[in-house]
């Protein structure tokens, strides 16, 4: 065989080589964002077990019986501006108890508290479906689970590189919150940390947002 015989050999082996890399990375790329849209989906109508539009009685079956349950927003002299008194309906405790004449039913916001967080569900108040989920963290050792790659172990610079700008932002004390409208997600932090999140319905084009913040990525 000829010298060039041989380099023309090892010159299609080579090709031949990098081809196969670049399609292996390209399969991995391909595997990696369907994972990724996966996901997506999947925090983009649901948080722990709870889909947006679940009635009542599915929160129930998910979560078991409402521990705590909050009246209406309620103005506040003392406090100036608006509260919801949460009740507690075990009876255990004679300052917090359901009125008598109530159900659990008749509240649009139940509470549950979890080992390491607490987890709130709201209700529409015409369909009495979810409407919103929240998870709350209080303190270090306690910790929301992720959505859309952001839990309570998220710095804000966390909150920025994976979701970007937020649509509005709002100061509370020393509390701070981003809003992003087009995949329902307010993420609210102190200390540049994040402590709560809540899930409510997307607005606007989810499939954009997932083109321009994860489609486009990396990896």
């Amino acid at each position: 065989m000829s010298g060039g015989e041989q380099g023309r050999r090892r010159r299609g082996m080579a090709v031949r080589i990098i081809a196969a890399s670049a399609l292996a990375t390209l399969a991995a790329w391909v595997w990696i964002k369907v994972q990724a849209y996966h996901d997506f989906r999947r925090d983009l109508t649901s948080y722990r077990g709870i889909r947006l539009g679940d009635t009542m009685e599915e929160i129930e079956y998910a979560l078991g019986y409402p521990p705590f349950v909050l009246d209406a927003p309620a103005y506040d002299a003392e406090m100036g501006g608006y509260s919801m008194r949460v009740y507690q309906t075990d009876n255990k405790d004679p300052q917090n108890l359901m009125p008598a004449s109530m159900k659990v039913q008749d509240f649009l916001g139940w509470q549950y508290q979890q080992d390491s967080h607490r987890i709130d569900v709201t209700f529409d108040a015409t369909k009495k479906q979810v409407s919103g989920i929240g998870c709350y963290a209080n303190g270090p050792a306690q910790q929301c689970p992720s959505i859309f790659g952001i839990d309570s172990n998220s710095s804000e610079d966390d909150v920025l590189a994976s979701l970007g700008k937020a649509d509005a932002y709002k100061y509370e004390g020393p509390s701070k919150s981003y809003r992003y409208d087009a995949i329902g997600l307010e993420v609210s932090m102190e200390k540049r940390r994040v402590y709560m999140v809540e899930k409510t319905p997307p607005q606007g084009s989810g499939a954009r947002w997932f083109f321009s913040h994860r489609l486009l990525s990396l990896p």
